[in-house]
């Protein structure tokens, strides 16, 4: 079986042009210095961002569940304790 090089690949028109067309785009994101700071730094932020809205539904959620479960009177006793301070956190806050 013949290897294929750089050479030897056989590619239509169409095939070439979006190939050059990608090459040219990567090369305009990555070796631009200024584009590629300005697209670091604002994937940067939606990323801080989806962090801080992600965790927020989490311990929301959390939260819910612990609110339920001190209703239970067997878990309720270890648990009310901890819901008790996050409740006391939450009226102390500035």
């Amino acid at each position: 079986m013949e290897e294929k090089t750089r050479e030897n690949i056989n590619l239509d028109k169409e095939t070439k042009k979006a190939l050059n067309a990608l090459v040219s785009a990567i090369n305009n994101v990555y070796l631009d210095k200024k584009k590629l700071i300005i697209r670091s730094f604002i994937s940067g932020i939606a990323y801080g961002l989806g962090v801080t809205l992600g965790l927020t539904i989490v311990f929301v959620i959390l939260a819910l569940i612990l609110e339920y479960i001190v209703k239970i009177p067997i878990l309720g006793t270890y648990i009310y304790p901890l819901a008790t301070h996050l409740h006391q956190v939450k009226i102390n806050k500035p």
